[in-house]
């Protein structure tokens, strides 16, 4: 083969690429793969935590929660999150609180203190909620946000550089979170990597401040993953 001849089939490899690559976006023009297409998408950023994922939470670090505590959810909603609270915690003080319940955690007082916070926190807002966290939580607070939430440069330097959550537990499955919940804790799959992140008081003895020392572990979601006989 000359030259001109391996040109010319380079080009034709270059067009039949760029032909498939055409017709996959217009094939995946208006669609998102996160099931939060916008058509669908909750004006107030409500989006029910499904029970499974708190109480796989709570397996991990109950330990971690003495008795007698006290135990907020600021953004309550419907009450998914505190309804496995109560179930679990049980011998812990378990408050729920919303915005649309007239309580907003991000005007509390810092005198107004609880020992936990556990709480799946409107995504707009997430930043102010794990500032606000760290003045009204004792011991420590969990948040449940998309994986790639970890990745800013902005949020590195305002928390993660020295104020690095203590453990990081990430979903095996992609959860598609909705405004609704199933009984059984199952839930469908999404294109959005979810994971419980928490910061612990006196994790470095020195405060809530921790240079990075973050445990990445994993949670296996798979028994939770709606099949076509649960429907």
């Amino acid at each position: 083969m000359n030259q001109n001849q391996d040109q010319s089939s380079t080009n034709e490899v270059f067009e039949s690429i760029e032909q498939g690559l055409n017709e996959a976006i217009e094939h995946t023009k208006g669609k998102n793969f996160s099931g939060t297409n916008t058509k669908k998408r909750n004006p107030k950023d409500f989006y029910q935590t499904p029970y499974s994922m708190t109480a796989q939470l709570l397996q991990k670090i109950n330990y971690s929660i003495p008795r007698n505590s006290t135990v907020l959810d600021p953004a309550d909603g419907a009450g998914a999150v505190t309804k496995v609270l109560r179930t679990y915690l049980t011998d812990t003080k378990v408050i729920g609180t919303d915005i649309n319940k007239g309580d907003d955690f991000l005007q509390r007082p810092e005198t107004d203190k609880v020992d936990w916070i556990i709480t799946n926190p409107p995504y707009s807002l997430a930043n102010e909620f794990i500032e606000k966290s760290f003045s009204i939580a004792r011991e420590g607070f969990a948040m449940l946000l998309p994986l790639n939430y970890l990745q800013s440069e902005t949020r590195y330097n305002q928390f993660f550089k020295d104020y690095a959550p203590a453990e990081v537990y990430v979903f095996t499955r992609m959860p598609w979170l909705s405004d609704t919940v199933r009984e059984d804790g199952k839930y469908q799959t999404a294109m959005l990597a979810y994971c419980w992140m928490v910061w612990v008081n006196g994790i470095a003895d020195n405060g809530w401040y921790n240079p990075g020392l973050t445990a990445l572990r994993w949670i296996s979601n798979q028994e939770y993953i709606l099949k076509k006989r649960d429907a």
